[in-house]
């Protein structure tokens, strides 16, 4: 499962839209692996905030202790 946060509807989302294997950050750029055909995507629109504070935590209950 994909979890992105959605910065116009400020809110975290299930991207139910990406089928991704694994996914990897070479040159500038982020790539990623299809978990359904042998093929490898260039990501050309998002963002990451690596190293910024989480502002806010979102609790569960306990699946598995």
């Amino acid at each position: 499962m994909c979890v992105i946060y959605d910065v116009e509807k400020d809110m975290f989302l299930r991207d139910t839209n990406k089928y991704l294997y694994d996914a990897t950050y070479f040159n500038g750029q982020v790539y990623t692996v299809s978990n359904l055909i042998p093929a490898v995507y260039k990501d050309e629109y998002g963002n990451t905030d690596d190293g910024a504070g989480i502002d806010f935590e979102f609790w569960t209950k306990a699946f598995d202790e």
